[in-house]
């Protein structure tokens, strides 16, 4: 199966031996992949739905989450620099 394009991508974090990426897929869909220990895939439909099921995931440590919300909340309140 060949991975689904990318539109856009938001994030590139590395915390606590992970490395997550967060993109935005031409379908609309967001994608959170996460390598390192315990790697793997979260595909959902918001950013909120991602935060959500990232929280209720063994996929992440409590570092790699807490700075994931730290940069999602960011974006929101700084905008992403991309005008």
């Amino acid at each position: 199966m060949t991975p689904e394009p990318v539109r856009r991508a938001l994030l590139n974090i590395r915390s606590g031996g992970q490395q997550l990426k967060v993109d935005i897929l031409r379908s609309g869909l967001v994608r959170l992949t996460v390598t390192g220990r315990g790697g793997g895939e979260l595909l959902c439909e918001t950013l909120e739905d991602l935060l959500l099921d990232a929280a209720a995931s063994p996929l992440l440590g409590q570092e790699p989450y807490e700075q994931l919300c730290w940069e999602l909340d960011m974006m929101a309140l700084r905008g992403d620099g991309n005008h």
